[in-house]
């Protein structure tokens, strides 16, 4: 085989392997901007599951408070009725 035949066999090849090359690029660079965007869902995700727990302790916290105050006002309004019955 002549080197002359033999170039556009090899000119084929390089093209092939450039062309190959390119299409592993750009899906490279569309895997690496899907994992950016999934990293951004998961902040957010994250930063919401965060908000839940703060109004979740929150809520639980004021739950709570009003559990007690209302036993406190059961407590004052039983007193109240034994002090009524006594007078």
């Amino acid at each position: 085989m002549s080197k002359k035949t033999h170039l556009p066999e090899v000119m084929d090849r390089a093209g092939q392997a450039k062309y190959r090359l390119k299409i592993a690029v750009k899906e490279v660079t569309t895997t690496n901007s899907e994992l950016e965007k999934i990293k951004r869902k998961m902040k957010t995700s994250q930063s919401k599951i965060e908000k839940l727990k703060r109004d979740f302790g929150e809520q639980d916290t004021q739950a709570k408070k009003d559990e007690e105050m209302n036993a406190e006002k059961l407590r004052l309004a039983k007193e109240l009725k034994e002090r009524k019955g006594e007078a």
